[in-house]
């Protein structure tokens, strides 16, 4: 039996897992919207594949932008629940990019891409 003094962890992992039920959702959600409205035309109508690929051999420019978009967000994505999950901060996006921590900017994710073409 542990002590009586050790927390309860089910609590926690009940909030991690309706936090991750939640934040899949979103995506879902998201990516209708996207696929609705157009929005994510760099990849053509294969959402969340890109033209019917992963990671294409030879990206056009619009996907190279398609790409960075999802990069930035998923990069700030995983910051702020890192923050949240491991240093028990009040993290949260200011989409799609910037990591807040009680209304400060603590971080923004920025990814450049060059094109030969």
């Amino acid at each position: 039996m542990p002590p009586t003094d050790a927390p309860d962890s089910a609590p926690r992992l009940a909030r991690f897992a309706w936090f991750t039920v939640a934040a899949n959702l979103l995506v879902i959600l998201w990516g209708a919207f996207v696929r609705a409205s157009g929005s994510g035309a760099g990849c053509g109508n294969h959402w969340p594949l890109c033209n019917g690929e992963v990671v294409p051999l030879a990206p056009a420019t619009q996907t190279l932008i398609e790409y960075t978009h999802r990069l930035t967000s998923g990069a700030a994505l995983a910051v702020a629940n890192m923050l949240q999950q491991f240093v028990h901060l009040p993290a949260e996006i200011k989409w799609p990019n910037d990591v807040m921590i009680r209304g400060r900017k603590v971080c923004g994710i920025l990814v450049e891409a060059r094109s030969n073409q």
